[in-house]
């Protein structure tokens, strides 16, 4: 198990070898890179901020951990809406530049790490209904079609 103040990555086997941990932005952005099954991953887990202004510098950190040469895991709790119809709300929504750059940020990564790697059907970036009625990116794993755990 490594945490941060908000943010943890836990394992369910003990076949993973951690080779380096990072908290980047801590309690906000963790990464670790590590060996499962022989096969090399890079786990990053964020939980940005409500202030925009920290937000912004999160997703910029954020994309510099994205562009590997291996199986890529991207997970956590953005709190940024990237699509004008992913609101459920009666009043109009404008898309945000923090809205945009998390868009652009998972755009490039997978477009410049997983083109030739994946049948262009497969999903890579995942979305689930919350409570709250928002639509949230949940996880984008361009490089890796094998279930982790």
């Amino acid at each position: 198990m490594w945490l941060a103040d908000g943010v943890g990555i836990f394992f369910k086997t003990h076949d993973v070898e951690i080779i380096r941990r990072r908290d980047v932005i801590p309690g906000r952005l963790l990464m670790v890179d590590c060996f499962y099954k022989g096969d090399k991953y890079r786990i990053v887990n964020v939980y940005t901020s409500p202030t925009r202004t920290q937000k912004m510098q999160l997703f910029k950190r954020m994309k510099e951990l994205l562009s590997v040469g291996y199986n890529l895991i991207l997970c956590g709790d953005f709190n940024t809406v990237t699509e004008e119809n992913d609101r459920c709300s009666s009043v109009s929504f404008k898309l945000t530049r923090e809205g945009k750059l998390l868009k652009e940020t998972c755009h490039d990564t997978i477009t410049s790490t997983s083109s030739s790697l994946l049948p262009p059907s497969q999903p890579l970036v995942s979305f689930s209904l919350l409570p709250s009625l928002t639509h949230r990116a949940e996880l984008v794993s361009p490089l890796s079609c094998r279930p982790f755990l």
